[in-house]
């Protein structure tokens, strides 16, 4: 049974590992502190392009999630964007919905208008595609549900505040960018919404890898000192467990990711892997931090990254509570996601 990726998709990693063969620890280690939702620099990464299929959707956001870096600069970095939109609306545009704890669904209540081509209400981001270049969300345009995209910080009648962890944008008769209206708008909106999801459980086997290495690699510079506590049984449990982890989330993943590929609907099967392994994620990356600290300290700071990006994972952006719901409902349903 041949279980490598397609050629075009090997070919497609190494290039993702080329562009970003040259970050270092440090770089990484620099990339903390508060998020902001705009870019500060003009670049909508126009010439980035979408992955090829919703395996390599998955596979390439797993490469990216590796790294303790903001997803837009490894995204700037590989030419890449993050969803599907009418008319390519650029490489880190973040998704915007009603709130920031769950998703929008149909037939659920718009909070922004857009009425003569200005948009009017509040729409929430989750910090993960931030800073973004631009802000894609559904309006309501009279009777019909138009897809948007509100391209820059700096319109007329747009205010940003942060909310927790996530962000409100507050939009005042602010121009908007329509890219697609009714029926077009809502199938183009719900494929977005889905290769977000793929790209979030890439993130998140992505950062249980980089997780696993972490431990694995301070483990073995804490045996290569002497450290007594490097040979205790509990250091190597953390790594062990970490592991499993590792293995038990990547064959969740690629199952996912292939019945996608063949066309299966996953809504209900993309859920659970999204709720288990986010759960993973911050498992691994709280071990990585604690190994991190007993013997590679230089690793510290990419450690606390990752916790704080496992940490967004779970409860953002297709939350926890949505998932939960979702996962709920496949099992009272006797777990028919095939």
């Amino acid at each position: 049974m041949d279980l490598s990726y397609p050629p075009a998709l090997r070919d497609s990693l190494d290039r993702i590992g080329q562009a970003l063969a040259d970050i270092s620890v440090r770089d990484e280690a620099s990339a903390s502190g508060q998020p902001e939702l705009w870019q500060t620099k003009p670049s909508r990464n126009g010439h980035a392009t979408t992955s090829a299929s919703p395996l390599a959707q998955v596979a390439e956001f797993r490469a990216l999630g590796a790294y303790a870096l903001p997803l837009p600069e490894l995204l700037a970095r590989t030419g890449r964007g993050y969803v599907p939109l009418p008319g390519n609306a650029g490489g880190a545009v973040a998704l915007g919905w009603p709130d920031a704890s769950a998703p929008w669904q149909t037939g659920q209540p718009l909070t922004v208008e857009l009425t003569a081509g200005k948009l009017r209400g509040a729409v929430s981001v989750a910090p993960f595609c931030v800073p973004a270049g631009g802000v894609a969300l559904l309006a309501q345009n009279g009777s019909e549900v138009a897809l948007v995209d509100l391209p820059s910080p700096a319109v007329a009648g747009e205010r940003t505040q942060r909310v927790g962890d996530a962000f409100s944008v507050q939009l005042s008769d602010a121009p908007a960018h329509v890219l697609a209206e009714g029926s077009e708008a809502l199938t183009a909106w719900d494929r977005a919404v889905e290769w977000e999801r793929l790209a979030l459980i890439g993130l998140t086997a992505g950062l249980i890898d980089r997780s696993w290495r972490i431990a694995l690699d301070a483990l073995c510079e804490g045996k290569r000192q002497g450290h007594p506590l490097a040979g205790e049984q509990v250091a190597q449990f953390q790594l062990a467990d970490n592991d499993i982890e590792r293995l038990a989330a990547e064959h969740l993943v690629l199952d996912l990711a292939v019945d996608a590929e063949r066309g299966k609907p996953v809504k209900d099967k993309l859920a659970m892997v999204r709720y288990y392994t986010s759960k993973q994620a911050e498992a691994c990356a709280a071990r990585a931090l604690h190994v991190a600290q007993l013997f590679l300290p230089r690793f510290v700071p990419v450690a606390r990254w990752l916790t704080l990006r496992a940490y967004h994972l779970s409860v953002f952006g297709c939350a926890r509570e949505h998932e939960v719901r979702l996962a709920a409902a496949g099992l009272v349903a006797g777990m028919s996601l095939e």
